[in-house]
């Protein structure tokens, strides 16, 4: 399930990214306050970002497990493009702690 080529970052690094970023799409949270805030740019579709705890705790989440989480967490994300002839283009996110 982890990748076998980043042995220094620990299970709870795994979960914390898809967490914030799964808090970040929620329809009742766009009107809200914003679940993230831009840092720095660092070229094209390359940034850091700081992804804010949600003010609720989801249900899917115990209330031990989100006690624990930190309030805000510093990404580095980049946007690419996979482009194959005769299909259409799709645009990728990944997502790293590793600024």
């Amino acid at each position: 399930m982890h990748p076998p080529h980043t042995p220094a970052l620990s299970r709870s690094t795994y979960v914390l990214i898809p967490f914030f970023r799964r808090c970040q799409h929620r329809k009742s949270q766009r009107q809200g306050a914003p679940t993230s805030r831009w840092v720095r740019s660092l070229g094209r579709k390359d940034q850091i970002v700081e992804y804010i705890k949600p003010a609720k705790r989801p249900t899917w989440i115990s209330a031990e497990e989100y006690a624990a989480l930190p309030a805000s967490i510093t990404v580095r994300e980049l946007e690419y493009r996979i482009t194959r002839p005769g299909l259409r283009t799709r645009i990728v996110t990944a997502v790293t702690n590793r600024a």
